[in-house]
């Protein structure tokens, strides 16, 4: 029933439920809520302010992750799922507000990603704290760079099989969970501790993640959205 009315990670229950991966639908539904209120607002930025505001936003996001979160991303009930999903829903809003600006395409994009990169890699291997936040740095700078239609990033990002990937992750997304735990007869494979039947194991569940993806996302998916768009409209 909480799972049902999207209201999972706004705090009323004391962990997720069976499909965990949604409770990011659920802090979303309370971000399209607030949205009509931050339209106006949002709205009357220029530019220059919406640049302004997406770095603070950023640094919101940093001092949450260093000083609230305990230097973890990985927030999914409550007040922290919301502060985080309604800062990042936001940040989104005012990226949209910048892609496509001309003085967007002088920027050498390719050097601060390349950076971002190695930083993010070395943070990992390394354990440092900031290896939660370093990617939320870098996805806003390849959404801006995506976003120039004349940039290499730009054409790579458009090519057909990343566009059609791209419609298909979120039911992969939310998939995930629930071939997880309809899989776990390959588990027996991966206890063995054998690395040949391990690979085959993941890539088992792999195939069938992805199979599955392509049948709910074009026989359930896309009719869906068609059907309640011919509706609303």
């Amino acid at each position: 029933v909480v799972d049902l009315f999207l209201v999972q990670s706004w705090g009323v229950s004391s962990h997720l439920n069976w499909n965990y991966p949604a409770w990011s639908v659920s802090a979303e539904m309370f971000c399209y809520l607030l949205f009509p209120f931050a339209v106006p607002l949002l709205g009357r930025l220029g530019t220059r302010a919406a640049a302004v505001a997406a770095a603070l936003i950023l640094l919101a996001i940093a001092g949450l992750y260093f000083f609230a979160y305990g230097q973890t991303m990985n927030e999914a009930l409550g007040a922290p799922a919301l502060s985080r999903a309604l800062l990042e829903f936001l940040e989104g809003c005012l990226l949209r507000r910048l892609a496509g600006e001309a003085r967007l395409s002088r920027i050498p994009w390719g050097l601060p990603i390349v950076a971002l990169l190695l930083a993010t890699g070395v943070a990992f291997v390394w354990r440092s704290p900031v290896a939660g936040f370093l990617p939320i740095l870098l996805f806003p700078v390849l959404i801006l760079a995506a976003s120039q239609s004349d940039s290499v990033i730009g054409r790579i990002a458009a090519m057909p099989p990343l566009v059609a990937i791209g419609t298909a992750s979120y039911a992969l997304y939310l998939l995930q969970a629930p071939v997880e735990k309809g899989a776990q007869f390959l588990n027996v494979y991966v206890a063995r501790g054998h690395p040949l039947s391990s690979a085959m194991a993941i890539c088992g569940y792999a195939a069938i993640l992805v199979s599955l993806t392509f049948l709910v996302h074009r026989f359930l998916e896309t009719p869906a959205r068609r059907v309640l768009r011919r509706r609303l409209a």
